[in-house]
């Protein structure tokens, strides 16, 4: 399983442009905070998490990776409705994505996103996430 970050890189770059969002790759949630200042509409992506079970003569791999489509919390006197439609537009977002990148492994395209295993894909609103962001998080495995 080739997982390079030259290949997340160029797999997810041309999504997001696609998709009016700014890629930011981290190699940690924790290290995400920084390399959003000055941002609003992004996507996410941190490089993938890695898990070998089994003996050293015959190992299993493992892998799960996440992605996060997010936009800066609105601000100042916000209504319900009002954060409602920026989660319903996010969301939107997210699901086109995801929408692609199956479609894509599916016709032969991006041989990173043919690693995927779409049927493990979960999806988790965030609130508020990485200091003030509004957005969908997305985990799947590999």
């Amino acid at each position: 399983m080739k997982k390079s970050i030259t290949s997340i890189k160029q797999a997810f770059t041309p999504l997001a442009q696609a998709n009016g969002l700014t890629p930011v790759f981290v190699i940690e949630e924790s290290s995400t905070i920084s390399r959003l200042k000055d941002k609003n509409n992004v996507l996410v992506v941190a490089y993938p998490r890695f898990g070998r079970t089994g003996k050293q003569d015959n190992p299993t791999y493992q892998a799960a990776m996440s992605i996060w489509v997010l936009q800066k919390a609105l601000t100042g006197n916000v209504t319900d409705n009002q954060e409602d439609d920026q989660m319903e537009e996010l969301l939107q977002k997210t699901e086109t994505l995801l929408d692609s990148m199956e479609d894509d492994a599916d016709n032969g395209g991006c041989s990173f996103f043919s690693q995927i295993k779409f049927d493990t894909i979960e999806i988790t609103p965030e609130y508020r996430t990485f200091g003030s962001f509004n957005g969908w998080w997305v985990e799947f495995m590999l």
